[in-house]
């Protein structure tokens, strides 16, 4: 049965005046809606680092019309018309940033990752490096994942472009599903396919995007992919972070497994070495946590695109905007 849309609207934006009641009588700075449990701690962290005065109420799932409890990106966005500064709501991008979907912007009380998803944030690079030399102590751990992520991004970053042609025009020609399944490399990840820092994994990677690349051109000489590539460049967008951009939960999934292997093995050969235990470093943590765990625990809060645009919003939503 099809919701009559004046009954939904009447429901959302009387949702939405609650929330925003709530907050001010319990003296929040605001009732701040998420997609989901997890993302409490992204923005939690964000917020409180970019607006640390501030106070929030953060939930995960509310009503829908239909009585059920919801979540999701989809169910935060019918909220969108009520919106306010004491209550709004923080999702990922997902695809909307690049194509440009709703436009929306702070303006409309909407927070975003800009890259795709939290889990695109939790990483980068530099973050995973960290990780991995507090898990074991050593200064210069046995896999770069900056190198890494960089290779990575350039062998996936003209197959990238292609991808946001066709999702651009409306094309299922290469669409979220297969190109993810090109550029992800699924499966148990063997200690020994991370020698030379991963080559066997970006060669496996290089051979899919290549042989996608060659039917594409071929089967679409006359598009000029060099204006949606600008498109993308406009947008923040270059050869060596486009893993910020693609599916962020397949990318925390694969690079984990990666960063398991690289601490499990590091300590391992820590355990092994007698000299190793007599200069063991004291920036090592004792944790029972896995990689994963710790990866998307903390926020790496640094001046890259993605984040310096979150800041940007934080700033001129609580600090110029016109209440």
């Amino acid at each position: 049965m099809i919701a009559d849309p004046a009954a939904k609207n009447d429901f959302y934006r009387r949702a939405a005046n609650n929330f925003a009641n709530s907050a001010i009588i319990r003296r929040y700075t605001a009732t701040v809606h998420v997609e989901g449990e997890s993302d409490i701690s992204f923005w939690g962290q964000i917020l409180h680092r970019f607006y640390p005065s501030g106070k929030f109420h953060f939930i995960y799932y509310s009503k829908s019309l239909s009585g059920n409890e919801a979540s999701g990106s989809t169910h935060c966005m019918n909220y969108l018309p009520y919106l306010s500064k004491h209550f709004f709501i923080c999702i990922d991008s997902d695809n909307r940033y690049l194509k440009h979907t709703d436009n929306l912007t702070i303006n409309d009380f909407v927070f975003q990752t800009y890259a795709y998803s939290i889990e695109n944030h939790y990483c980068y690079a530099p973050h995973l490096s960290y990780i991995c030399k507090i898990m074991t102590g050593a200064q210069n751990p046995v896999f770069n994942f900056e190198l890494f992520l960089k290779d990575y991004s350039n062998i996936v970053y003209p197959l990238f472009i292609w991808h946001q042609y066709f999702l651009r025009i409306g094309s299922e020609e290469l669409d979220v599903i297969p190109f993810n399944n090109l550029i992800t490399f699924k499966g148990r990840i063997s200690e020994w396919q991370l020698i030379d820092n991963g080559k066997f994994i970006l060669d496996k990677i290089q051979q899919r995007v290549t042989s996608r690349l060659n039917n594409i051109k071929h089967d679409y000489p006359d598009i000029n992919i060099e204006e949606e590539e600008k498109l993308c460049k406009d947008l923040g967008v270059t050869p060596d972070t486009v893993y910020l951009f693609v599916r962020g939960h397949h990318l925390a999934d694969f690079i984990s497994k990666v960063g398991q292997i690289c601490t499990d093995k590091m300590l391992r050969e820590q355990s092994e070495s007698k000299s190793s235990k007599r200069k063991k470093s004291n920036t090592q943590i004792k944790t029972n946590k896995t990689f994963k765990q710790l990866m998307t625990g903390r926020v790496w809060i640094a001046k890259y695109f993605c984040m310096n645009m979150i800041k940007q919003d934080i700033k001129s939503f609580f600090y110029t905007k016109k209440k």
